[in-house]
């Protein structure tokens, strides 16, 4: 997908989770209002958004409602963006205003190569969470190591059972520890 439709997505009030995967999507308009009003009828919360390990850029006015009638902007509460983002366009989040939690798959110095455009201020005002690759083998370090021990699990050879670990090492949230956790692995070890 490369764009999204006016009001796509606009008057999901029982929208609670989007898993947004679109690569590179084209910056949309203030009045795209391709979330209006969105999850606003969420039992318990609001929007879950993740976006996909391959996600490089978010597009300008993406949860925008131009409206100042607070019960139209989309609820969206919390958000995870991977290392792979390198921008996010302007009023992209301008209105989640319910936003509290910001979970980035990378580091804080990682964070701050990111290219975010203006109006964005609930991005600043969530709490913020780095989620780097973590240490699967539990010496301390992130090394080959891990990496060895993930591809035998992938492979079959040797399973990780730890439910808690399998979660951390899922680094694409896709459900299954897959050769792309290993990719994204062995990525993150390039550095």
């Amino acid at each position: 997908m490369t764009a999204l439709k006016q009001y796509a997505f606009g008057t999901c009030i029982k929208l609670s989770e989007i898993n947004y995967n679109a690569k590179a999507a084209k910056d949309l308009t203030s009045e795209s209002r391709v979330f209006w009003h969105a999850g606003t009828d969420v039992k318990g919360g609001g929007i879950t958004v993740s976006f996909g390990a391959g996600v490089e850029k978010i597009p300008a006015y993406l949860f925008y409602a131009d409206t100042t009638d607070s019960r139209y902007y989309p609820n969206v509460m919390s958000v995870t963006i991977p290392y792979s983002v390198t921008s996010i366009g302007k009023y992209a989040f301008d209105k989640c205003t319910q936003m509290v939690n910001v979970y980035y798959r990378s580091t804080k110095e990682a964070w701050g190569r990111i290219s975010i455009g203006s109006n964005n201020q609930p991005l600043k005002n969530a709490d913020f969470n780095y989620i780097t690759v973590c240490d699967i083998n539990g010496d301390g370090t992130i090394s080959n190591a891990d990496l060895t021990m993930l591809l035998r699990h992938v492979a079959k050879i040797s399973l990780i059972e730890d439910t808690k670990l399998l979660k951390q090492v899922d680094f694409d949230y896709s459900g299954t520890v897959d050769a792309v956790d290993v990719t994204i692995l062995a990525q993150h070890l390039k550095k």
